[in-house]
C-alpha cells in the first residue's frame, strides 16, 4: 500500500481469498465444516481457473496454452495475495518502498 489507499477494490480479492481459505483450515479441527469450506472454496477457485485458461486459449485458437495459461493464474493471483500480505506486515523506513 504504497499511497496508503486501494486503487481499485478488486485488489482484495485474492488475498480475501487466501484469508477465507487459510481461516477455514485454522478452524476446521473445530469443526469439520470448515475443511469442506476451504475444499468448496478452492475447487470452485480451480474450477474457474480451469474454464477460463481453456477460453481463453481457444480464443486464441491454441488450446496447447491451456495448461500453462492454468499454472500461470495459479501464480499471479496466490502470489499477488502473498506479496500483499507480505508487504501489509512490513515496517519499511519511511520513503523505503522495495527494498532501496
Amino acid at each position: 500500500l504504497k499511497h496508503r489507499t486501494f486503487s481499485a477494490w478488486r485488489q482484495l480479492g485474492p488475498p480475501g481469498f487466501l484469508l477465507c481459505v487459510i481461516g477455514c483450515v485454522i478452524l476446521s479441527p473445530l469443526n469439520p465444516i470448515f475443511l469442506f469450506a476451504s475444499l468448496a472454496l478452492l475447487g470452485v477457485f480451480l474450477l474457474t481457473n480451469l474454464l477460463v485458461s481453456v477460453f481463453q486459449a481457444l480464443t486464441v485458437g491454441k488450446i496447447h496454452l491451456a495448461s500453462r495459461l492454468f499454472a500461470a493464474y495459479l501464480c499471479i493471483h496466490f502470489g499477488y495475495a502473498l506479496g500483499f500480505f507480505t508487504r501489509l506486515f512490513q515496517r519499511p523506513k519511511p520513503g523505503q518502498y522495495w527494498g532501496g
